[in-house]
């Protein structure tokens, strides 16, 4: 797949695997020195201007935000937090995949996910 740059980031490999092309070695080496230099201060700033706004608007209720694959325990963990007073819970259900991804995005705060059973 070309794709935006008109060259593959990509390539296929035998089996399900695949790897990174030159291009997109350079482009996972750019977004990671990019977090390096910029997410610190871009950080900083963010929290700078979270607590400014935070000063100006009325108080909101928390809201944790979950996302997980959908099972009993999850249902059951919602129904618990929304028992508790002066707390949302805001469910997404993804692949397990999908949740820790999001999860280390800071798209949410908690994730579900499956494992497998150690019998």
């Amino acid at each position: 797949m070309v794709g935006f740059f008109g060259s593959p980031v990509v390539e296929s490999t035998s089996g399900p695997k695949v790897l990174l092309t030159p291009l997109g070695t350079k482009l996972v080496w750019a977004a990671e020195r990019l977090h390096a230099r910029l997410g610190p201060p871009l950080q900083n700033f963010a929290q700078e201007l979270k607590e400014q706004i935070r000063q100006l608007v009325p108080h909101r209720q928390s809201v944790l935000r979950i996302n997980a694959s959908h099972g009993f325990a999850v249902a059951k963990l919602r129904d618990l937090l929304l028992s508790e007073e002066g707390l949302g819970v805001d469910i997404r259900y993804v692949a397990s995949q999908s949740a820790l991804v999001s999860l280390a995005q800071e798209g949410c705060d908690l994730a579900g996910m499956h494992l497998p059973s150690a019998t």
